[in-house]
């Protein structure tokens, strides 16, 4: 049996990604939750109609061994959201090319390796999604993560790249850039969410759901003449 209507979903065990995650199940989607290994993935085996597929995004198999897992399930992709990213703060003397290629590989490579998943497996089901999640610091900058904004930089050229690409093979690309949300990931030593919350106009910190809104909108076919676009959900922190 064919499953036509398939979205994939990376980073899915944790905050962002699984609020996605399980949106995009309840919105009727069957959901492949893409996690790494190591996290707790309880909370992603619960969402109904799911399944959860461990892979490091840095296994330089990563594209054949999705490729495989979709072509034995006959899985067709119909959203690609590429969520997940590694940022680990560090000062700029400090940054090393490890730590650069590291960077690299989750939030940049892996998301052009999972685009060419989509191309390869795509629903033939009226229009296809990719959604990226950038960030705000690919246009702020970031003082202990001058690495990382220039990921989600790449991210973003990336995803304009792509609508080009994608423009006559029924795949709309976009890009979804938030401000610091409350995760996990977020919560570090000397963030104070209560400052960033002041510096936004709707004067509250961004939460996983309000990401996820966005992307469900955006696949939800009321927004099909939008491709190539960064859209802002910085809670007017920063214009652009």
């Amino acid at each position: 049996m064919t499953h036509a209507g398939c979205a994939l979903v990376t980073g899915a065990a944790t905050g962002i990604g699984l609020k996605i995650a399980q949106d995009l199940s309840a919105c009727g989607f069957r959901v492949i939750g893409l996690s790494a290994p190591q996290e707790d993935l309880a909370a992603l085996t619960k969402i109904p109609n799911t399944d959860v597929l461990t892979i490091d995004l840095r296994d330089n198999a990563l594209k054949s061994k999705v490729c495989a897992f979709l072509g034995e399930r006959g899985y067709l992709l119909k959203i690609l959201v590429n969520n997940a990213a590694v940022f680990e703060r560090r000062n700029f003397g400090d940054i090393d090319l490890a730590l650069l290629f590291d960077t690299f590989q989750v939030n940049v490579f892996a998301p052009l390796a999972l685009s060419q998943v989509l191309l390869d497996h795509k629903s033939n089901d009226g229009l296809c999604y990719i959604v990226n999640i950038a960030s705000d610091a690919a246009f702020a900058g970031s003082r202990q993560g001058a690495h990382y904004a220039a990921s989600k930089g790449a991210l973003i050229s990336l995803t304009r790249s792509l609508a080009k690409i994608c423009s006559n093979r029924g795949v709309l690309v976009n890009a979804i850039v938030p401000t610091v949300t409350r995760t996990r990931q977020s919560s570090v030593p000397g963030m104070d969410y209560g400052t960033v919350a002041s510096q936004t106009l709707i004067g509250r910190i961004s939460e996983p759901s309000d990401i996820s809104k966005a992307v469900c909108s955006v696949v939800s076919g009321n927004f099909d003449y939008m491709t190539g676009t960064s859209i802002n959900l910085t809670g007017g922190r920063y214009s652009w």
